[in-house]
């Protein structure tokens, strides 16, 4: 009887100890797909910020084709425009800091 018992809780340990290695596993899987995500959150919100600034900076670009009437012009008014656009995002970033 104290032999079957013995095996028994012998059973039960090796049981535990298997529950209690493959928790620790999942955990650190856990612990590691958090990092993951956000990693991946902050790519995609410097993504977007990208996006938002390329896409400003297509609009001021066509508006100054529209504008300008000779290439001289247009050459004036794309370099004008991108002074303006690196002020404003030089103005963003210090606002954001």
């Amino acid at each position: 009887m104290a032999a079957d018992l013995q095996q028994t809780l012998s059973r039960v340990m090796h049981k535990c100890n298997v529950l209690v290695e493959k928790y620790q596993d999942l955990q650190a899987r856990h612990d590691e797909s958090e990092r993951l995500i956000e990693e991946h959150r902050a790519r995609i919100e410097q993504l977007q910020q990208q996006l938002e600034r390329l896409t400003r900076e297509n609009e001021y670009l066509r508006m100054a084709r529209h504008i300008a009437l000779t290439p001289e012009a247009a050459a004036q008014g794309r370099k004008l425009l991108s002074k303006m656009v690196r002020d404003i995002d030089k103005c963003i970033a210090q606002l954001n800091a």
